[in-house]
C-alpha cells in the first residue's frame, strides 16, 4: 500500500523481499489452476509484444526468507508461532473480494506457506463494491488486486505509474512510486524502433520486480470449448472474440 506513506511492515525493502520470498508461486498457482494458469513476471503477459520473460525474479526461497526477518529483529516466535520484535506481533491483513474464488483461494495458501516462516497474513474479504471503495482509499495493508492488461503496453502507465495514483489518475491504487519506472515506461512508449522501445520498458518492469511492490501471482490460461462442427480461423490471443 502507498508506498510513498506505506504499512509500517512495508516501508522497508528487504521486508518486502522478505515476504515475497516465502511464496511458493508455482505452488499458488498449481494449487488453483493446475494447468490452466502461469505464474506472472512482472506488470505484463506473455502475450505482449513487450512482454520479457528474462525479468530476474524475486525468488522462492524460504530459508533466505527466514534469515532476513531474523536480520530485521524479527527473532522471537511466540506460542501462536508468530514472529515478534519486542511486544509487537508480525501481522498484516490481505483486502480481497469475495467474488473472486481464485483469489481467496489465493490468500489462503499464501496464509499458510507465510505462517510456516512466522508471518500472520489474517484475510478481509468483503463484496466488490466494498472491496474497491478500500482499494482506491488505500484502506489496506496488503491489496489481493486483479488486473486486466491491454494489448498495448501503454496500458503499463495506467495502472504502475506515479501519473496514475489516485487524485492524479485512477488506477494506481497501491500508490507505486518510483522516478526510474516512470522514465523507462515513457521512453519505452515514446520509442518507434522496437527493440529500443521493448530494451526501454524491460528496464521498467526489472525495476518494478526490483523494488518488490507486488508478489506476481498468476496469468489465467483462458479454455474455450467449441463443438466440431464450426470451423474456426485462428485466434488472436489478445482478443478470442475478434474474428
Amino acid at each position: 500500500r502507498n508506498l510513498s506513506k506505506p504499512h509500517p511492515l512495508f516501508a522497508d525493502l528487504a521486508m518486502r523481499r522478505a515476504i515475497t520470498m516465502a511464496i511458493d508461486r508455482n505452488a499458488v498457482v498449481r494449487g488453483i489452476f493446475d494447468t490452466l494458469g502461469t505464474v506472472a513476471l512482472g506488470p505484463f503477459t506473455r502475450t505482449q509484444a513487450t512482454a520479457d520473460t528474462t525479468i530476474r525474479q524475486i525468488p522462492y526461497d524460504r530459508a533466505a526468507a527466514e534469515s532476513l526477518l531474523d536480520s530485521l529483529g524479527w527473532r522471537e516466535r511466540g506460542a501462536d508461532g508468530v514472529r515478534r520484535r519486542g511486544a509487537r506481533r508480525l501481522t498484516f491483513q490481505a483486502n480481497l473480494p469475495s467474488s473472486s474464488r481464485a483469489r481467496e483461494r489465493a490468500a489462503v495458501l499464501m496464509q499458510e506457506q507465510l505462517r510456516a516462516v512466522g508471518v500472520e497474513m489474517t484475510i478481509d474479504r468483503s463484496e466488490f463494491q466494498t472491496f474497491r471503495t478500500k482499494e482506491v482509499a488505500g484502506q489496506f495493508d496488503a491489496d489481493l488486486a486483479g488486473v486486466r492488461v491491454t494489448p498495448s503496453p501503454r496500458g503499463v502507465r495506467g495502472w504502475w505509474t506515479s501519473d496514475a495514483i489516485p487524485g492524479g489518475g485512477t488506477q494506481n491504487s497501491w500508490h507505486y512510486k518510483s522516478a526510474a519506472f516512470d522514465s523507462a515506461v515513457d521512453a519505452g512508449l515514446r520509442e518507434m524502433d522496437p527493440t529500443r522501445a521493448k530494451a526501454d520498458l524491460r528496464r521498467a518492469y526489472q525495476q518494478v520486480v526490483d523494488d518488490a511492490a507486488a508478489i506476481w501471482l498468476y496469468e489465467i490460461k483462458n479454455g474455450t470449448a467449441i463443438h466440431k462442427r464450426l470451423v474456426l480461423p485462428p485466434w488472436r490471443p489478445d482478443a478470442w472474440w475478434l474474428t
